[in-house]
């Protein structure tokens, strides 16, 4: 197996624009992860001299950042974490966008799990926010998603410029209360739906009245 296909190293350009009570826009470049979740055992082949799967190196992935954070194999929780959203696995691959450890440390304010079908349809994103109180949260984002963000099973594809909805329930930011919704935008620049190298996320809180809008686009 081709290592583009289980592990991608992407550049991004982050912009994060507060709203309210002044708008202050600011844009950095970085850099993160791509990894195909669902296949393990080809994942961990991928480990060097300088970047490591489950093990120390420079920069590296480790289970223990994600999901129970137990170290364990990543794919029992997913299944559980949708199971309790009455969303089952589509049934392909399973891409986890994210930040890398460097030097051992690491902090990923949001995760994003691209979940595709068999045919490679995108059905589900899952985004997991993470604050800095060691608190953690997971949105199951689907094409029909009530605004009480309890999912009733993926029926569609999601598609280039659809936007998905959830409601905010998990504290993030000391100047924002917990109330309101997230809008997430998916864009594809990829026709290529099962490569989600090629995916914009825009989320923006609350929908009648954002505080804030945060864009992170893979080049």
């Amino acid at each position: 197996m081709d290592k583009s296909t289980v592990l991608q190293l992407c550049q991004a350009t982050v912009m994060h624009q507060r709203l309210r009570p002044f708008k202050h826009p600011f844009v950095y470049r970085l850099f993160c992860l791509r990894l195909r979740i669902d296949d393990a055992q080809a994942l961990a082949t991928q480990s060097n001299w300088l970047f490591g799967v489950n093990r120390r190196r420079l920069v590296s992935f480790m289970n223990a950042d994600h999901g129970a954070r137990d170290g364990q194999d990543l794919m029992p929780w997913l299944k559980e974490t949708l199971a309790r959203v009455n969303v089952s696995l589509p049934g392909g691959a399973v891409w986890l966008q994210c930040f890398p450890r460097m030097l051992g440390y690491v902090f990923n304010p949001v995760s994003f799990w691209f979940l595709h079908d068999e045919q490679g349809g995108l059905r589900v994103i899952l985004a997991q926010v993470n604050n800095t109180f060691g608190q953690h949260h997971q949105y199951v984002l689907t094409p029909h998603v009530p605004s009480t963000a309890e999912a009733s099973g993926p029926a569609d594809i999601i598609q280039s410029g659809d936007e998905l909805f959830c409601q905010k329930v998990f504290h993030v930011s000391p100047f924002c209360p917990v109330r309101g919704h997230y809008r997430f935008r998916y864009d594809a620049i990829d026709e290529q739906a099962a490569r989600p190298a090629a995916a914009r996320i825009t989320p923006s809180a609350p929908v009648a009245s954002p505080v804030t809008r945060i864009r992170m686009a893979i080049d």
